[in-house]
């Protein structure tokens, strides 16, 4: 069994009532960062596996590039979606509606 998801890191106080698209772009070994000012701070994906957690990503590996829009972020919640661009030209889109965990 796998699983994957994402580790999001947002400006302290990050607020928005309306949509807000950032573009994601590769900072180290397995983040992901904003190109220009954003409310991203840091992206990084996660894994999980049967020997547990880890910051990766399942083949084809870490994308070339990325976007996340925000439809909402606020103290309980932050709904959107993002985008991978992977070199090989697939592409991968999620949606989300995570709790905020408050860091």
């Amino acid at each position: 069994m796998r699983s994957f998801g994402v580790d999001i890191e947002l400006m302290s106080g990050a607020r928005l009532d309306e949509a807000n698209t950032t573009k994601l772009v590769p900072q180290g070994d397995y983040r992901l960062g904003p190109q220009g000012e954003s409310v991203v701070r840091e992206w990084s994906g996660r894994i999980w596996t049967s020997e547990g957690s880890k910051s990766g990503y399942f083949q084809p590996g870490r994308p070339v590039e990325g976007s996340v829009t925000f439809e909402t972020v606020n103290d309980l919640y932050a709904e959107g979606q993002f985008i991978y661009r992977y070199l090989n030209g697939d592409m991968l889109t999620c949606t989300f509606d995570a709790p905020n965990h408050g860091s």
